[in-house]
């Protein structure tokens, strides 16, 4: 009959109540064990088992099955059961650790691993005595390898039956059921326990006078424990998938055994014996709940997840049970109202007619009352199963056996949310959040997002919100697993849509958007589309927080709005929303600047402030919310050339709302090249399918691939030629502020994609390019290194103009003019600024010298000379000598590059015509001629280094020295780009040439010049690192001069100090290296360089090993090509090849391997 108080489990301990604390969100704290500390083996701090057994179970005999489990391992041999248990020793030295976040104390509970891994024991070879190996190969070639090779096993007839895809499931449940409720119930039990001990592969099977006694159900499992730690074969038919196993029958088990237990109580609901006979589900919980507590996990996971599917299956009967309790409520309600009114009628009613209606309803509250009984009675197994086995297992050492609670917790709630959308149970999501293993707070976090995506619950999570929130914040900073960061962000964002975010919580989020690749809390290791889908979440989540103001504005505002439409041109909305966002973009960024950002200096191009805006912006405007299906391009354009100001008759309050001010103006701009760059990027950009999406027939059909992408191409070049119409007003208002980098930022964009040709756009090119140009004439631009302050030069116009006159095209006869007027009037500003001993036009001389302003190069050359007779003047009277200094010669080094890339392309035509040696001549010597005082000017700098006694500037000398060894490395270059028998001609001229007027060849003086410099820096290296060096005694050098405490040293950041020393000097040695190879030093200089490279540091000897490694190829190339030569010229012989078929075979030869014309002798500067 129906129980109406059933019996408490035994295996939950007697205290359990105590941990179901009155309290809404407690902190588990004090002893390891939240309940007590009578926790069995099934907890993580449970007694340790008997993991680790060396011998192996033979296979059981037909005798053997009648015996009790306790039987047979009495007896087993002494030597297949340890005299005590053992913990697993992998295990042993790990804790795993619970922290819940609270406000009130920081308690950590820690769990003791005394779990037992499920895994085939390591196998030590032992030294047996002679007489006793041969008899242990004989035993060992004995023993089963397979569960087939068992003598004489007996199957489980549920196991072998759900091995099989055709078994009706439903079938085999009734089947037990009827056997249980009717048969022999603990013939039944045996069977079922089989079933679960096979389900996770262990062979060993209970007899029926094993199951008899409930009470020692523990005592029984920890028997087979034993006999399954021995066993030979393992394989976990529950763990099977179709990957990692040969036994297909088993790939889909797992859902046909949980589908059986399923059913079981399915059946047992519909026939009634769930509730008439009270032992079913006490003894499988009895049995289940034992097998939970082993420590073998294989063991536990079994018993958890059949426990799980149980409390699930009861889930779903309690609701059915509602339902019914639901609508029978109702009916009688219906039922109760027409009897009243037949009472209240004058009408002749019949007594049996009242009489049957009566009955009728008694009928209902009988069935109201059972369903509600029923209901009642499947509560207490609910609580039942979740207290004595949830409770436990919810942090059990298995990651598996802790996502399998969480993911099934979740369920329960989502099922009966009335029962389960308690604080008790909720509460185990926010302790889970700190676990320790990534897998499990990724399946918390997504568990919770299906939670909080639910709309009748997610309201009602206020409190756990507002405890648990600034965890999931610290999380989504710190994490270091992507997809727990992702789902946390996830998670974080539907928190946002209740509104449960503060202003200061949610802005510590937003602020992530712009965290760059140099910034401490840069999460690294992980794939860059990974970053960039993180940033696209991001991007959602600002859109979420910027729309709870915007719509709070609009509905308070709205009828202003509405009447205000008229005297406004464009969308108020619209201009609001942007407006607020990038109010919101704003403060982000001054958020990340205080709280995020780096304080060492940007050094990646993508790193710097337009860039990581302009970035941010991509992400948002790919959202459809701010691209309005592409036509919020214009939009922004119109916004900021939309002069308010005539407007007097709009409201105060509004027009303050929609007015941009200074700062505004600057990152709308901003956005507005992030949403250029997806245009004119194309398919490259991979937020340009947000914007011009593909439904799923395109994407399945490739036979219009072309087609598509033909009109994306049209689509993009319409929505851009809107801006572009206005890009010269847009350059025109910002060419006076801060805007000018945005705008060109922005330009250069255009020109590198050629969007201004594909748009045909061309005048508004030419005004654009003039505006600029104009606007560089104007500009007084200080000079900054890119060497010394890369930091500083990347995020400064000078950089934008750099690239800008790079990518102005050749063929526009308008701007061709326009650069030429710029350039007179620089050679112009020069000459004159040097008679008052100034080169401080310089500045835009170097942005201005490209490979395509080959005419202002020809304007500079004869200025050369006069600069380099007044270098050490120029420099020394400054105020600022090094920066000077730099500025002299980074200009000799760009001068220098960019006339011998011209002179390798006029050489390369020269070649293809009638060679003239004398008219090679000339054009070397009028383009080379300002080689000679450049390097003679470069080793007036470095003399001063000479005097021992006198103390000299390092940071000017170690220019000099720099700039000398790339510009004769440059030069040598040359040399060998043409050391090919195709320009042997040339080769020659060019060597002749240097060798008789310019002398690149580095004398001894200067060898040892360059030297001093570099004892200098690997002494102030070996210092800063504390290292005893070697010396020669030719050093010639008062190291006393050069200590770094005078210059250097810091004490707030030494390991910045050595860093920035370690890598100087090794720039400064891979310059050295190059020269080495081209045979400008000397074979003692190199040996000197690498006498302390092992003492350094490790890099240092990378370097020299890759030297070593490029001179040994070489050697190997040039051995096998004059072996080629003398195979080809012989073959040429043989078959009488003319001389020109020659040299084009031996110039293929040479060239094979050579990537966009440069020489293999380069590898080394290539790779550094």
């Amino acid at each position: 009959m129906l129980r109406r108080e059933p019996t408490t489990i035994k295996l939950a301990p007697e205290d359990v109540k105590d941990f179901y604390r009155e309290q809404t969100y407690n902190t588990i704290s004090g002893s390891s064990n939240p309940l007590d500390g009578n926790s069995n083996s099934s907890d993580i701090s449970a007694s340790p088992g008997f993991g680790g057994l060396n011998q192996n179970l033979n296979g059981s005999s037909q005798s053997q099955q009648g015996q009790s489990i306790k039987e047979r391992i009495i007896a087993m041999p002494e030597s297949q059961i340890d005299s005590k248990p053992r913990r697993s020793t992998r295990a042993s030295h790990r804790t795993v650790s619970y922290v819940e976040d609270s406000d009130d104390n920081d308690d950590i509970q820690e769990f003791s691993n005394d779990d037992v891994p499920f895994e085939e024991p390591s196998k030590k070879k032992r030294k047996l005595p002679r007489s006793q190996k041969k008899t242990t190969k004989r035993r060992q070639r004995k023993e089963p390898s397979n569960i087939d090779n068992i003598e004489d096993f007996k199957e489980n007839h549920i196991f072998q039956a759900l091995s099989s895809d055709d078994t009706a499931i439903n079938d085999l449940a009734s089947s037990w059921l009827e056997e249980f409720n009717e048969g022999n119930k603990h013939e039944a039990l045996k069977d079922l326990v089989n079933f679960v001990l096979r389900s996770c592969g262990c062979t060993s099977q209970l007899e029926e006078h094993d199951v008899i006694n409930a009470e020692s159900a523990q005592e029984t499992i920890a028997e087979v424990q034993i006999l399954f730690e021995n066993q030979t074969y393992h394989e976990n038919p529950l763990a099977v998938t179709a990957k990692n196993s040969k036994r297909v029958e088993w790939v889909d088990f797992k859902k046909r055994a949980l589908d059986f237990v399923d059913q079981l109580l399915r059946v047992a609901n519909a026939n009634g014996i769930l509730y008439e006979n009270d032992e079913l589900v006490e003894m499988l919980l009895a049995w289940l709940g034992a097998i939970s507590t082993s420590n073998l996990r294989p063991l536990r996971l079994a018993s958890t997840l059949f426990c799980l599917q149980m409390e699930t299956t009861l889930c779903r009967i309690v609701v059915n049970l509602t339902k019914s309790v639901d609508r029978f409520q109702r009916q009688l309600d219906t039922e109760e109202k027409k009897l009243e009114g037949l009472k209240g009628s004058k009408s002749r009613v019949s007594d049996k007619k009242i009489e049957a209606m009566k009955q009728k309803i008694a009928q209902m509250e009988e069935n109201i009352v059972v369903y509600k009984e029923q209901k009642k009675y499947l509560e207490t197994f609910l609580k039942d199963i979740f207290n004595s086995i949830f409770a436990h297992r919810y942090r059990d050492i298995d990651p598996t056996i802790r996502q399998e609670c969480i993911r099934n917790l979740c369920s329960w709630i989502n099922e009966l949310p009335e029962f389960f959308f308690e604080s008790i149970y909720i509460r185990y999501f926010g302790w889970l959040l700190t676990d320790q293993d990534a897998s499990v707070r990724t399946e918390v976090l997504k568990q919770l997002l299906k939670l909080y995506r639910m709309p009748n619950i997610a309201t009602a999570l206020r409190q756990f919100t507002g405890h648990f929130k600034s965890k999931l914040i610290q999380m989504v900073i710190y994490e270091t697993d992507f997809h727990a960061r992702m789902n946390c962000l996830s998670v974080l964002t539907e928190i946002a849509k209740k509104g449960f975010l503060e202003d200061d919580e949610s802005i510590k989020v937003t602020s992530l958007i712009f965290v760059d690749s140099e910034d401490l809390i840069y999460q690294r290791g992980g794939i860059k589309a990974a970053a960039s889908k993180f940033k696209q979440e991001l991007a959602t989540f600002i859109s979420v927080i910027e729309n709870e103001t915007y719509t709070a504005y609009i509905e308070s505002h709205n009828a202003v709005i509405v009447s205000s439409e008229e005297l406004v041109s464009l969308d108020l909305k619209e201009m609001i929303l942007f407006r607020f966002m990038i109010q919101l973009l704003r403060q982000s960024y001054e958020y990340y600047e205080t709280n995020y950002q780096s304080s060492k200096p940007k050094k990646l191009q993508e790193n710097i402030k337009i860039e990581k805006i302009a970035s941010a912006s991509e992400c948002l405007y790919s959202l459809p919310r701010y691209n309005k299906k592409n036509t919020s391009l214009e939009l922004i354009v119109n916004y900021l050339l939309f002069d308010l100001s005539s407007i007097t008759l709009l409201d105060s309050e509004l027009k303050s709302q929609i007015e941009l001010k200074f700062l505004d103006i600057m990152y709308l701009f901003n956005f507005l090249y992030g949403a250029t760059k997806i245009y004119s990027e194309g398919s490259s950009n991979n937020l340009f399918r947000y914007l011009f999406p593909r439904s799923k027939s395109t994407q399945k059909n490739n036979d219009n691939e072309d087609l598509y992408i033909a009109q994306e191409q049209k689509d993009r070049e319409f929505y851009l030629s809107h801006l572009i119409a206005k890009l010269p007003q847009l350059v025109e208002n910002h060419k006076k502020n801060q805007g000018i980098a945005i705008s060109i930022a922005l330009t250069n964009c255009l020109l590198e994609n050629d969007m201004f040709k594909s748009t045909n756009q061309l005048s508004a090119m030419n005004k654009v390019a003039a505006l600029l140009i104009k606007t560089f004439k104007e500009a007084d631009l200080n000079y900054i290194d890119p060497i010394a302050d890369l930091s500083t030069y990347i995020q400064s116009v000078n950089y934008q103009y750099m690239k800008f006159f790079a990518s102005l095209p050749t063929e526009s006869m308008e701007i061709n003019l326009k650069v030429e007027e710029l350039n007179e009037e620089c050679s112009k500003k020069m000459e004159a600024e040097l008679s008052y001993d100034s080169i401080h036009p310089l500045t835009k001389a170097i942005l201005l010298m490209n490979k395509n302003n080959s005419k202002l190069l020809k304007s500079v050359a004869s200025l050369i000379k006069p600069i380099c007779e007044k270098a050490e003047t120029l420099v020394n009277q400054n105020d600022d000598p090094i920066t000077t200094a730099s500025m002299l010669f980074q200009f000799f080094t760009t001068f220098i590059s960019e006339t011998l890339e011209i002179t390798i392309s006029k050489f390369i035509v020269l070649s293809e015509s009638d060679y003239d040696e004398i008219y090679a001549l000339d054009l070397l010597s009028t383009l080379l001629s300002n080689l000679k005082p450049i390097i003679k000017s470069l080793i007036k700098f470095l003399s001063p280094i000479e005097s021992p006694s006198k103390k000299i500037n390092l940071q000017l000398i170690y220019a000099a020295a720099t700039c000398y060894a790339d510009i004769i490395g440059s030069v040598n270059y040359m040399k060998a780009y043409f050391d090919t028998p195709t320009y042997s001609h040339i080769n020659s001229t060019i060597s002749r040439f240097l060798e008789d007027e310019i002398s690149t060849d580095a004398s001894f003086s200067t060898q040892r010049l360059l030297l001093k410099v570099f004892l200098i820096k690997e002494y102030q290296l070996a210092q800063a690192k504390e290292v005893e060096l070697d010396r020669e005694v030719t050093e010639d050098v008062n190291f006393g001069h050069y200590k770094i405490v005078d210059e250097y040293k810091s004490d707030d950041d030494e390991q910045i100090m050595i860093r920035d020393l370690e890598s100087s000097l090794c720039v400064f040695t891979v310059k050295l290296l190059m020269l080495y190879k081209v045979g400008v030093l000397d074979e003692e200089i190199y040996k000197r360089l690498s006498l302390n490279a092992g003492r350094l540091s490790e890099l240092m000897v990378n370097l020299f090993n890759i030297a070593n490694d490029t001179e040994k190829e070489q050697v190997v190339e040039k051995e096998a090509s004059n072996s080629k030569k003398r195979t080809s010229t012989a073959a040429v012989l043989d078959d009488e090849v003319d001389e020109n078929q020659l040299d084009f075979n031996n110039s293929d030869n040479d060239n094979e391997g050579d990537e966009e014309g440069i020489d293999p002798d380069q590898s080394l500067i290539l790779e550094f």
